[in-house]
Order: structure tokens, then sequence, then C-alpha cells
């Protein structure tokens, strides 16, 4: 019974010394200026909100910003669908397997050519002059 009460004791001589964070929110006069300024910002940081200032106040009282919001949602919601279902290019490219290895396959085509052109520039460039 006397462990749980001394433990209490030290921790409010801490708090009463200003040790630890909230002895020091009660005892250093900055950190309570700093917390009170940023209680302030806090609260017009809201009045702003309130008040419909900003992209995220004109979101939350801007009807025609959130219906356009609302409206880009589910057209994204419907190309992923399309994607999800093989339509397109990169539906193909996510559920056909042939689709997917003719693209691997133009890929190491090229990185072979580029690796080609790096080894032997002058088998791909002609450089003439001419004069008139």
């Amino acid at each position: 019974m006397r462990a749980p009460i001394k433990r209490i004791d030290a921790m409010l001589d801490d708090l009463q010394q200003g040790r630890g964070s909230a002895g020091k929110l009660l005892k250093d006069p900055q950190v309570y200026d700093e917390m009170q300024q940023t209680l302030t910002e806090m609260r017009k940081l809201a009045a702003d909100l309130n008040a419909g200032k900003g992209t995220a106040g004109k979101l939350l009282k801007d009807d025609q910003l959130y219906k356009q919001f609302t409206e880009l949602a589910g057209k994204l919601d419907a190309t992923i669908d399309k994607i999800n279902s093989g339509q397109g290019t990169v539906g193909q490219l996510l559920v056909n397997p042939q689709m997917y290895e003719a693209m691997n396959g133009a890929m190491r085509e090229f990185q072979g050519l580029a690796k080609d052109m790096r080894a032997n520039p002058k088998k791909f460039l002609r450089i003439k002059l001419a004069l008139f």
C-alpha cells in the first residue's frame, strides 16, 4: 500500500520541481507560452476552415468543389474497374500474359539495341558533309 503512495508522492514532487514534460509545462513559462501560441494558431486554423478559407476550407464549405471531388472519385473508381477488367493497354498488361510477354520482349530488344549502339556507335551514325 505504501509503495504506490510513495510513487505518487515522487511524481507530485517531480511536477512541483518542474521535472519531466508535465512539470516543465507547469513551471517553465517558455513552454507555457509556446503551448498558448500553438492553441491560438489551432483556433485560427479552425476558424479559417469554418470560414471556408484555403483549399481544405473550400473543400469543407464549397458544395461545387465537393461535387467536383465526388465526380473525380467516381471517375477514378470507374477507371480502376476498367483496368481490373482488362480494358485498355494498362488493363491488358495486367490481365493478359501475352501482352506482358510482348512488352517484356520489346524492352529486352530495346536494351540490346541501346547496348549495341553504345558499343559501336559508328554502325548506327553516319556523318556526311557536302558543300553545295
